[in-house]
């Protein structure tokens, strides 16, 4: 193990280190290049290119809770504790003014945000409900209902096609090409903490507070459940 250890200190240099005014809180990197994001509980986000660190946006008063990329790796989406959703454009040359979403007047936090791998739609939970913005056209195409509880995660399919949604009770999973469609429901006891699709898009894990797993097949309606896990799955 030690060995393993050193031999690392050949494959691996130090690039660029420094310090946030507070814990960080995600952290990121672009699918398209070596771009690295990340967001602090003061508030901040900060982006890595090469040096000098640039800074999208100092401390506020409210913790950035997610960071995400497009897929595209144009643009960066931030939310937080202020209940609003930040969008930089990472190919303009003015990126200390973003492009802010007011998506509600609840004060409801923005815990989870995922962008589609497919296309520039982001998705963002807002309590009990997330919606679905598309960045191509700056506009708001859905508002999904969970309704059981709180969004406790979110996650698309591999191909964009569907959305699935996890919180007390379950997972719903909606159909991406027609928002208005009924959702699909995962109906499960406790509360499901986490979800995950595999690559080829035709499994969909879920752990649960009830320190089950519930692996479920497309097109099958009896998911496998895995039980007896020390603790809850997140």
């Amino acid at each position: 193990m030690f060995g393993l250890n050193l031999g690392f200190k050949n494959l691996l240099n130090l690039q660029w280190q420094g310090t946030l005014s507070d814990y960080v809180t995600d952290v990121t990197w672009s699918s398209t290049d070596t771009t690295l994001a990340a967001s602090s509980a003061a508030g901040e986000v900060v982006l890595w290119r090469s040096n000098p660190l640039t800074p999208l946006q100092t401390a506020t008063s409210a913790s950035i809770h997610r960071i995400a990329f497009s897929p595209d790796g144009q643009f960066l989406a931030a939310g937080g504790e202020d209940g609003q959703v930040k969008i930089w454009n990472l190919s303009s040359t003015n990126l200390t003014t973003p492009h802010t979403l007011h998506p509600t007047s609840s004060k409801a936090w923005i815990e989870h945000l995922a962008w589609s791998p497919i296309h520039n739609q982001l998705a963002y939970s807002l309590g009990r409900s997330l919606q679905i913005w598309d960045a191509d056209h700056d506009e708001i195409t859905a508002t999904l209902n969970f309704e059981a509880s709180s969004v406790l995660g979110i996650q698309w399919c591999p191909n964009g096609q569907y959305l699935a949604v996890c919180g007390h009770r379950g997972v719903k999973v909606w159909n991406a090409q027609n928002w208005q469609d009924t959702p699909y429901n995962l109906d499960i006891r406790a509360a499901s903490l986490a979800i995950a699709w595999s690559p080829d898009g035709h499994y969909l894990a879920a752990g649960n507070l009830d320190r089950t797993l519930v692996v479920m097949a497309w097109n099958n309606p009896d998911p496998w459940i895995m039980r007896g896990f020390p603790g809850k799955i997140r």
